[in-house]
């Protein structure tokens, strides 16, 4: 955990701006005792737009003037900018297809999903061009509010779990008491993974190994390795961590656990550590 300094002011060459953290709690064998942050400053010229000139039929350009607001840099000044103008139909003698609809009746509130549905029929319009029939999902207005129940075992043959959840919140005359979700089960397959290996300069990649700790051997690996390019797409360094340690002690009503850090910036740095209130 670091104390966040001032941010300085902006750097007009630059236009960054820093600050400076100072551990005071963490690892010193694992965190940077301070460290530099820096960013961009925001922009230094901010205008005030003005109106959008008609459009000049001969450049079939449009102007307006951006003046800056009150407290902008002593460079700002005042510019123009100028923009194509959109053609109109009147102009251009493009036709303008509009899709018109008649709406039906709103359905009743499904209350498993605490939504109701509509149709909408295509009224006017090229039919080549507009949906015919489109189907229309909204919240209910009446809010049944569940409290959601435990899932059940996963049922073998269906391959289902099931968890039934109780109203605490609705018009009872309008919300069922329970009602009951199912979906299909997740494969359980739980494993342990291995520490990273060290970056492989001819792939680009690091790798390590799961290993099977819960789950049916027919179904699920008893061994894989897991491999991922130690560099983003952009080249930007990908974040590496060991295995998560324990939480410490109470200090100041919080608890902290930290994970070492393979590899990796300061974003990274910001993910190996995890702090959580104290149990009362």
């Amino acid at each position: 955990m670091y104390d966040k300094q001032a941010w300085s002011e902006c750097d007009v060459e630059t236009n960054t701006r820093q600050r400076e953290m100072v551990l005071v709690q963490g690892d010193a064998t694992q965190c940077l005792p301070k460290k530099i942050v820096t960013k961009k400053c925001r922009k230094a010229c901010r205008f005030i737009k003005g109106e959008w000139s008609p459009c000049n039929t001969t450049s079939g350009m449009k102007e307006r003037t951006l003046t800056p607001k009150p407290g902008s840099a002593e460079q700002c000044e005042a510019t123009v900018q100028s923009r194509k103008c959109q053609k109109l139909a009147e102009t251009t003698g493009a036709k303008v297809n509009k899709c018109k609809y008649n709406f039906g009746e709103l359905s009743p509130c499904d209350v498993r999903t605490n939504t109701m549905t509509q149709m909408m029929t295509l009224k006017s319009g090229d039919p080549n061009v507009c949906i015919r029939q489109k189907k229309l999902t909204r919240k209910c207005k009446i809010a049944c509010k569940f409290r959601r129940g435990e899932w059940s075992e996963c049922d073998e043959k269906t391959e289902l779990t099931t968890r039934v959840d109780t109203l605490v919140k609705g018009d009872k005359r309008e919300c069922e008491p329970t009602r009951e979700m199912t979906k299909k089960c997740r494969l359980a397959c739980k494993y342990t993974y291995g520490d990273w290996g060290d970056c492989d300069m001819k792939t680009n990649t690091r790798t390590r190994v799961k290993t099977l700790v819960k789950g049916d051997p027919e179904k699920c690996k008893s061994e894989e390795n897991v491999s991922k390019p130690c560099t983003k797409r952009d080249g930007e360094q990908r974040c590496f961590f060991g295995s998560w340690g324990d939480f410490g002690p109470c200090t100041n009503g919080v608890m902290t656990k930290q994970r070492p850090l393979l590899q990796g910036g300061i974003e990274c740095e910001r993910k190996a550590v995890i702090t959580k209130a104290c149990e009362s």
